[in-house]
């Protein structure tokens, strides 16, 4: 890459020589080969969001002359308004769970050359739920109709302790 000094030599069949020197300047004109994984599951820890580096999505991106950097950015709004734009990574978070997000990966080679590829994004939350021991017994009556549609009739479930004594 970048301006490259060639000198021919010539010679005569009595050893006499002449010499010739140019600049070949060489460039890396040609776009990365930009590959994603088609389809990637995310999975939310116990914090409630994840930080995704842009890497994760490649699946064998190369370029001859060399990458230099990996970016990624969601297609669509999500937990942090800043995940729109090209970054390091992207967030996902519990109001992701559920939905396939559309996410770009731009690879950049050493010229600055890029190229983009998509994947979809699938945010599931594994983590089970808590149950919070030291909530109030409930008696019902057998003969009391329930609704299983209804249960909230009951009480209200909720996902943090600092919510449960105003919930119930």
């Amino acid at each position: 890459m970048g301006d490259n000094l060639v000198t021919y030599i010539a010679y005569d069949i009595l050893g006499n020589s002449s010499t010739c020197s140019f600049t070949v300047s060489v460039e890396d004109l040609d776009a990365p080969t930009a590959i994603c994984e088609t389809y990637t599951v995310a999975s939310i820890p116990q914090e409630g969001f994840v930080d995704i580096d842009a890497f994760v999505f490649d699946d064998g991106s190369y370029d001859y002359c060399g990458l230099e950097k990996y970016e990624v950015r969601r297609m669509t709004d999500g937990c942090d308004n800043d995940d729109q734009f090209f970054g390091e990574s992207i967030r996902v978070c519990c109001e992701d769970v559920g939905n396939e997000i559309q996410v770009v990966l731009r690879v950049t080679d050493v010229s600055g050359n890029t190229n983009e590829c998509m994947v979809m994004l699938e945010v599931q939350d594994k983590i089970p739920p808590t149950l919070i021991e030291g909530l109030p017994d409930i008696t019902v009556s057998c003969e009391y109709p329930i609704d299983p549609n209804a249960l909230f009739v009951f009480g209200s479930v909720v996902n943090n302790v600092a919510e449960r004594d105003t919930i119930l």
